[in-house]
């Protein structure tokens, strides 16, 4: 695949070494070249076991129980949990019929010894029947691109797994990469400029894992918590789980294609769920097919609220950076230098208004330059160029009921003019802006709604 184009040689797009499903819902599961979705199936005669034709709604539900066996013993924080370990196997198996990229998956803990590393090996093996090395992280992304340009040419590497991460994890890149089709750079040893598709699936693995550079929307994190204060002390059925599930490969291969199976043969019934913006075709053939199968406990979704709003770094800093400026100068409109010198002199002048609005306003001007100068920390005062780089990145995003607006005017010297709004959200999703009293104003109607800060 590294070569590109061959006239006359039909096109390759992987190498498969167990069944998976076709985009047209059918399971590839002949030896040999597989014309319909260019896949290579190679692995030794009779190691699978055939998939039901048009296997049941009935069928699908227990075949979701048996993906559990191997992992019934491992503390999932809730029902959404064991689904985000679950999908992972299935998303292997469906991966050359999802038409667009895949979600990052996140197997993560509160101390070491939980199981977080094993969990993800296991659902690995489950799908491939076999391990993948994890591979070195770096926050360089001129390295990691070298990487994964490496792993898209190669097309050997249906999962990449970055294991043991620790603190915040997330990079431009990863963020990128998550939602992207291909990956584009230079060969290595070349001068040769590459843009390939990118089909492989990530995963990753730590304690405490926070998500920054707009990663946290794109991860499905599974969280487990043995509540104890030494998890690696605990004893199980087996000490030797990623051999036997490596065993049991043909029968969860089997299991994981017939949910899969049995949703395309009922029609991909759309089921009553938000959708997963980025990863449409993903969402239809994985997602829906799991709560189709066995109920709402199965949505690997329901994870995603826990991370949006508590675990999503950005989110966290664009929080405590617009509620401290609308505490200290509501919607009042301003430039980046001008904002940088209301806190100044708020602070300067900290000692004269000892009331409670003026010992409000002292503490919301220190908790923004706080704020200020964590985007630039080399830095004692806020760095100008820095917040505006900011904003930039922030403007139009919603967090605590609060969004960043860039202006259409400028200031005279023709600079960038911003503002912080309450917004509420009407029934219909269009947002309803709100002034310095609180009130809300819906444009549509011109009812006020009382904001609740």
């Amino acid at each position: 695949m590294a070569r590109g184009e061959w006239i006359g040689i039909p096109k390759l797009d992987a190498v498969l070494t167990s069944p998976r499903l076709r985009p047209s819902g059918e399971v590839a599961s002949e030896l040999g070249y597989d014309q319909r979705s260019r896949l290579l199936c190679d692995w030794p005669r009779g190691m699978h076991r055939p998939v039901p034709d048009t296997p049941t709604q009935d069928e699908a539900r227990a075949a979701l129980d048996v993906l559990c066996g191997p992992i019934e013993e491992f503390p999932f924080e809730s029902p959404h949990d064991r689904a985000v370990a679950v999908a992972l196997t299935l998303s292997i198996l469906a991966r050359p019929a999802v038409d667009g990229p895949v979600p990052v998956f996140a197997m993560r803990a509160t101390s070491r010894g939980t199981g977080k590393g094993l969990l993800t090996r296991v659902m690995v093996v489950a799908a491939l029947g076999r391990e993948v090395p994890a591979d070195p992280w770096s926050d360089d992304d001129d390295e990691m691109r070298k990487s994964f340009l490496t792993y898209a040419l190669s097309g050997s590497r249906p999962v990449i797994m970055f294991d043991n991460l620790t603190g915040v994890v997330g990079t431009p890149l990863l963020a990128m990469i998550a939602t992207a089709n291909s990956i584009g750079g230079r060969r290595l040893g070349t001068l040769t400029d590459a843009d390939v598709p990118w089909r492989s699936i990530i995963a990753v693995n730590g304690n405490n894992l926070q998500f920054a550079s707009d990663l946290g929307r794109r991860v499905l994190v599974c969280d487990l918590d043995a509540k104890c204060e030494s998890p690696e002390s605990r004893e199980f059925k087996t000490d030797r789980l990623a051999a036997e599930v490596r065993v049991q490969h043909p029968v969860l291969v089997q299991a994981g294609l017939t949910v899969l199976r049995a949703y395309s043969c009922a029609g991909s019934p759309r089921q009553k769920l938000d959708a997963y913006g980025s990863f449409e075709a993903w969402d239809r053939r994985v997602r829906h097919a799991m709560v189709w199968a066995g109920g709402t406990d199965w949505d690997p979704c329901g994870t995603r609220v826990r991370v949006t709003e508590h675990d999503d770094q950005d989110r966290e800093d664009l929080v405590v950076f617009a509620r401290a400026w609308f505490d200290l100068i509501a919607d009042q409109p301003t430039t980046v230098s001008d904002l940088v010198a209301i806190v100044h002199s708020t602070l300067a002048t900290a000692d004269q208004d000892r009331s409670p609005s003026g010992l409000a306003r002292v503490q919301a001007a220190r908790t923004l330059h706080g704020a200020m100068v964590a985007m630039r920390p080399r830095d004692r005062d806020p760095n100008v160029r820095s917040v505006g780089r900011g904003l930039v990145a922030w403007a139009g995003r919603i967090v605590d009921g609060l969004r960043v607006e860039r202006l259409d005017r400028r200031d005279r010297s023709g600079v960038s003019v911003w503002r912080v709004v309450a917004v509420a959200t009407s029934q219909d999703g269009r947002d309803i802006a709100a002034g310095r009293n609180g009130a809300r104003q819906d444009p549509a109607d011109g009812d006020a709604v009382q904001a609740p800060f």
